[in-house]
């Protein structure tokens, strides 16, 4: 089963933001190009446009290292 799918369905927030860089589970998933996990998010009600402290949205933190298909 899908970890992220138990999480939620366990009460985990879509949105929870580090306390370091303000970033959320969308960011790390855009970063390593996880596209099956940010599906699910986003299904989920994820907020596809919160920035991190940087001001970095996760759409940006993808293209950064490449992943362009997201």
């Amino acid at each position: 089963m899908n970890p992220v799918k138990l999480l939620l369905e366990a009460g985990a927030e879509t949105d929870p933001q580090t306390e370091a860089d303000r970033m959320t589970p969308l960011h790390f998933a855009s970063t390593g190009g996880h596209m099956d996990v940010l599906q699910f998010l986003v299904d989920a009600g994820a907020d596809k446009e919160k920035a991190s402290d940087g001001a970095l949205m996760p759409l940006l933190m993808a293209v950064l290292p490449g992943h362009l298909d997201i």
